[in-house]
């Protein structure tokens, strides 16, 4: 699709003048790398993920690829729109969504990368009408044929399968001639930047260490049978 190729064009020009500059990859971050392969592996175990958008229109993507090769990474969902209400589907487009990944962050929980695939296009693979619903159709169509915003809406989050500590931990030691009380402190880690570049997603990170704080010593281990 014209859309979709615009942009590529877009990012590997940005890429190109970054590389000239010499500013293509930051010189004071953290930088994780991850593989495109890994990625869709562990997007397609998600699939198939149904969304309604608009409470209008149901989409079901069923099938997923991913690349990173043109800046902010390409992809493709392949699936079906249809009207929300229809359980009978007797009106459904095959489609082809293309999007882009964006909103890379890490998981203040679980410490792991993950994003959202922002939709540019659409594209209408094969129309199923199933009686004389000629309204129905059009609106299928409409949204399947025009890009309208209402597809835009639509996002899809997509886990990146890497997974960031949130603290560093020191266990104490008691025992021998060096003695350490246990201590840890937290780890604040953001996103500054990602790449999409020779299918890898380059991610750069910044990491901010809080204070130490000690911890409460282990409990004693007790001998068997004695008591505590």
């Amino acid at each position: 699709m014209e859309m979709v190729l615009n942009r590529q064009i877009e990012g590997l020009r940005e890429l190109v003048d970054r590389a000239e500059k010499g500013t293509l990859l930051p010189k004071d971050k953290l930088v994780v790398s991850v593989h495109e392969d890994l990625v869709k592996d562990v997007a397609q175990l998600a699939l198939p993920r149904e969304q309604i958008v608009d409470d209008k229109y149901r989409i079901l993507v069923e099938k997923i690829d991913v690349r990173f090769r043109d800046r902010w990474g390409s992809v493709r969902m392949d699936g079906r729109v249809g009207l929300a209400g229809d359980k009978k589907e007797e009106v459904y487009a095959d489609v082809a969504i293309f999007g882009f990944l964006d909103a890379v962050e890490v998981d203040a929980e679980t410490g792991t990368l993950k994003g959202l695939v922002r939709p540019i296009g659409i594209e209408l693979q094969k129309l199923e009408v199933f009686g004389s619903r000629l309204g129905v159709r059009q609106m299928i169509e409409s949204l399947a044929l025009q890009h309208t915003d209402k597809l835009k809406k639509a996002t899809f989050p997509l886990t990146i399968p890497v997974r960031l500590e949130n603290r560093i931990q020191i266990n104490g030691t008691t025992e021998g001639p060096v003695r350490l009380k246990s201590a840890e402190f937290p780890l604040q880690v953001t996103v500054a930047d990602v790449i999409a570049l020779d299918k890898k997603l380059w991610v750069f990170l910044d990491v901010e260490a809080g204070p130490w704080r000690k911890l409460p010593p282990e409990p004693a281990a007790t001998a068997a049978g004695g008591r505590p």
